[in-house]
């Protein structure tokens, strides 16, 4: 049958194919969820934390604790609901799906963020920025939650990617299997941001003053060059921006995607069930981690209270 609506699109804009990114959407997450599986336990978790030291009482960084911990397991359970439907379902919820894995993600992240320091920043960017300064950079997220690049300058992340990859040349092409083609495909979609974030921040400095007073239109001259570098060199990318990333093309950018075309519908159930495990490991480091920075009788008193009056239901609970 001619896809009418693929072909009135196209006409406008031909990266508007209905299988547009699906196999870096899925492979991602295969891949991920892969990684997650391999490197992750309850256990290594609670070694990991281990050392964390416990924050004075104060109710107004706790409470921004318990409210972003508890927007991330609504989502979760947002997840396993839809993961828990028919397969013939799982077409018609995959988009939110994403959407629900990214706030979920953001929830979780929020909440570490409010037991490291107590900030509470309230736009995504600042709230990834913040993160990866505060735990990709330090050290202070496992694996694989911690990948990041300290850097959007072209050929210095492509380096740390080169290290980090070390002669494995898997990519978002195929889905991967195991945990060596796992952590390419994770490493690829790293390049993949890294890529995205450096051309946004290329094209505001191309609008900037301080580009326009050089009477160029490009960086092909060293001091354009130099001052494209300048503001790319202390730019990083880290998992809460591969995230936002992600979430964008699901929920704005195009209709076509996860909803015409060919019939995927083996491969969307899975990514549903990778959504939902990802997620579900990331919430569990989020809540060690707050778990260990706050009093432990307050903590008590949230697992609790969240036992006796939470009306969602989901595997993750505040009870470690």
């Amino acid at each position: 049958m001619p896809q009418w609506l693929f072909n009135r699109f196209h006409d406008e804009d031909s990266s508007l194919r209905p299988d547009f990114a699906l196999s870096g959407t899925v492979n991602w997450l295969k891949g991920l969820s892969l990684r997650v599986r391999e490197t992750l336990a309850d256990e290594s978790i609670d070694e990991f934390y281990r050392g964390v030291r416990r924050r004075t009482s104060n109710s107004s960084w706790e409470n921004l604790v318990f409210e972003n911990i508890l927007m991330a397991l609504h989502n979760l359970s947002s997840l396993e609901s839809m993961n828990s439907l028919g397969d013939e379902y799982k077409y018609s919820c995959v988009r939110s799906a994403i959407v629900a894995w990214y706030y979920g993600v953001y929830g979780a992240c929020k909440a570490m963020i409010a037991a490291q320091d107590g900030s509470n920043p309230e736009v995504h960017a600042k709230t990834a920025q913040l993160w990866g300064d505060l735990f990709s950079s330090t050290n202070l997220v496992p694996d694989p939650f911690n990948l990041y690049v300290p850097t959007l300058v072209k050929q210095e992340y492509e380096e740390v990617i080169s290290s980090m990859r070390d002669g494995n040349a898997y990519d978002l092409a195929r889905m991967p299997t195991n945990n060596e083609e796992a952590f390419g495909a994770v490493l690829a979609y790293l390049n993949g941001t890294a890529k995205w974030y450096r051309e946004r921040e290329e094209q505001k400095i191309k609008q900037s003053r301080e580009f326009k007073v050089l009477g160029v239109d490009n960086f092909r001259t060293n001091v354009a060059r130099n001052l494209r570098d300048s503001k790319l060199r202390n730019r990083s990318v880290n998992f809460m921006h591969q995230a936002f990333r992600y979430r964008g093309k699901a929920n704005y950018r195009d209709s076509l995607y996860l909803s015409y075309g060919r019939d995927s519908s083996d491969i969307i159930c899975g990514l549903i069930s990778d959504l939902q495990n990802t997620l579900s490991w990331l919430l569990k480091i989020s809540l060690k981690f707050s778990s260990r920075r706050i009093q432990e009788s307050v903590w008590n008193q949230f697992e609790q209270d969240f036992a006796a009056n939470s009306r969602i239901c989901v595997s993750v609970t505040p009870s470690l």
